[in-house]
């Protein structure tokens, strides 16, 4: 037996049981700090941005996005355009019970419906209220938009909420800026809070690597850091499934199709997709269809479909500066084609519609009605659009 020297300390040895568990631990603290630096200190790429907010929605029993009731939340991290969604998952106040004599107006679209970017007084929804209210008849406008909603969603979601907000007249808000795009994007799923639609949707069913990155900042980040270029940008590409490649634009529209600018085409017979079918007559026989559902489900209620442009549509020096950034030759598209063909279509559906182009275009500064997106109102858009639409729809209803 060997003496330990006098005032020399007696080696520790840690169970190895016991030194697997210190490591786990510190790798969690080192992956929850990462994480949390990731949240806080870096920005992810544009396209997954998209995806958020984190929670805003939940699918539905149909297998539809809709809002999550209840949700508290600022999408931009900015209290200024913090959303809260009641327990009819409509953005803004409860709407109570309805009292005799009272009207409400059910709007529906997706963000700029919900007004992303902004604050719930300054949507043109909230402002409708007071506007279409008189001395004898309360009005109360419900916002029903939805991120992500095309035509055929917002279809489904008229019929999900007009009997619960007790809908007495219809607004329908189809965005020209992605619609299209929506509507030729039927698979979607909310996975870790995040709205997910076409490969996205495939893939956080089949890839846990696409789970992981929906879940960690962290991750993403470090996918985005790969040393190949613009690797930001390339991920969602070289995630996709290569059998599902060609779907690509469904989910992330390829320049051509980007910001609704292709329904300006001349030629309706263009495809922009080798061996598919063309595009524009496909796009206009959906909304067709779902402005004639949504016309049955009104069962004589007044309705009025709202044609909304993105800056492009109403900028014509900015629409032609995007259509050769998209690979366009402006020469093969002219102005206002898209909100002629919404406007017939609507027409063809039976419906009464309206263009808010012109209102927009008539600004002292067009630029100043959107966000920087160039695809939302800013706070003096949906103010503009609110005077506009007041008159326009008590001009309809009178």
């Amino acid at each position: 037996m060997t003496a330990t020297a006098p005032g020399r300390a007696v080696p520790s040895r840690l169970h190895p049981a016991l030194r697997a568990a210190l490591a786990l631990l510190s790798l969690c603290v080192a992956w929850i700090a990462g994480e949390a630096a990731a949240r806080w200190c870096w920005t992810p790429p544009p396209w997954f941005q998209a995806l958020g907010p984190a929670g805003l929605c939940v699918t539905a029993a149909d297998g539809d996005v809709v809002l999550k009731p209840g949700f508290r939340g600022a999408p931009s991290g900015d209290g200024d355009t913090a959303i809260a969604v009641n327990s009819l998952g409509m953005r803004g106040p409860e709407p109570g019970p309805k009292a005799a004599g009272d009207r409400r107006l059910l709007v529906l679209g997706d963000e700029v419906v919900l007004g992303a970017g902004v604050g719930w007084e300054q949507t043109f929804v909230a402002r409708l209220s007071g506007l279409l209210s008189t001395e004898t008849t309360p009005c109360l406008a419900g916002n029903g938009g939805v991120p992500g909603h095309g035509s055929t969603h917002a279809a489904a979601h008229m019929a999900r909420l007009a009997a619960p907000f007790s809908a007495d007249a219809f607004v329908v808000c189809g965005s020209l800026g992605d619609d299209a795009l929506d509507d030729a994007a039927p698979e979607r799923v909310v996975h870790a809070g995040l709205l997910l639609q076409g490969p996205w949707a495939r893939l956080v069913r089949s890839s846990l690597r696409a789970r992981l990155l929906c879940r960690s900042r962290a991750a993403l980040w470090l996918e985005c850091a790969l040393p190949a270029a613009d690797a930001a940008a390339e991920l969602p590409a070289r995630l996709l499934d290569p059998d599902a490649a060609g779907e690509a634009s469904i989910a992330f529209p390829s320049p051509r199709l980007a910001d609704g600018l292709f329904l300006d085409a001349v030629d309706e017979g263009a495809a922009w997709d080798a061996g598919a079918p063309p595009r524009i007559p496909r796009s206009l026989a959906t909304l067709r269809g779902a402005l004639e559902r949504m016309r049955g489900q009104a069962d004589g209620r007044p309705l009025v479909f709202v044609v909304v442009p993105t800056l492009w549509q109403v900028v014509e020096e900015l629409r032609v500066a995007r259509l050769r950034e998209r690979g366009t030759d402006p020469a093969t598209t002219a102005r206002g084609l898209a909100q002629r063909r919404w406007l017939d279509t609507a027409k063809s559906a039976g419906v009464q519609a309206l263009d808010a182009t012109p209102i927009l275009a008539a600004a002292l500064d067009p630029a100043a009605m959107f966000l920087a997106d160039g695809r939302h109102f800013a706070a003096a858009g949906h103010e503009a659009v609110t005077a506009w639409l007041a008159q326009e729809l008590a001009r309809l209803w009178r």
